[in-house]
């Protein structure tokens, strides 16, 4: 397929293109769903359960933001697949700055609430590494793998419109899930 027909909405192809993709993402949502189902024995797990919906939102925000910016610049012609791009590398680094001030404000919030419920939380400054240390590796996962994602549906005459954010979103609820709980037990233990 030519690359000039992704501009092409029909219904069938916008179709085409997102079912198999939303249908696969069903069978990963389900997985993050264990993954937090098998942390329900950990000491922590009530002080992280503020943070999961948050966190999870987040890392997929700004991967998507990405994923759309990749999308338009392969859309308008400013980023050709073949050619190394400041533009991607730009995008990741400022995604990244941005992962570290929002997980950092997270950190603080989400331990200041749990004070605020609980009359005890876990620490500032180990809240503040759980959510620095899952929020920027798993940004910088998802960044990878949205930049990565948008090249290849255009490649392939797909538009990453229509599979960045879908699969992003997704891949962060379970990525995000797996890292936010592996920090805290690396950082607590347990």
């Amino acid at each position: 397929m030519d690359n000039r027909d992704i501009g092409h909405y029909s219904m069938g192809k916008i179709i085409m293109d997102m079912l198999p993709i939303i249908t696969l993402l069903l069978i990963v949502s389900t997985i993050s769903g264990y993954f937090l189902n098998k942390n329900l024995g950990m000491p922590v797990f009530v002080s992280l359960l503020v943070v999961v919906p948050s966190f999870i939102n987040m890392t997929g925000d700004i991967a998507s933001v990405i994923g759309s910016r990749i999308s338009s610049g392969l859309h308008l012609g400013k980023i050709v697949i073949g050619k190394r791009q400041k533009l991607i590398y730009h995008n990741l680094m400022a995604a990244l700055i941005i992962a570290f001030i929002t997980f950092f404000i997270l950190g603080i919030c989400a331990e200041t609430l749990l004070i605020f419920l609980n009359g005890k939380g876990i620490g500032y400054v180990t809240f503040i590494l759980i959510t620095l240390s899952a929020g920027i590796t798993t940004t910088f996962i998802l960044s990878i793998f949205v930049i990565i994602t948008a090249l290849l549906s255009y490649k392939y005459g797909i538009d990453p419109d229509n599979t960045t954010s879908p699969i992003i979103t997704t891949l962060g609820d379970l990525i995000g899930v797996i890292n936010l709980f592996m920090f805290a037990k690396i950082i607590i233990g347990g």
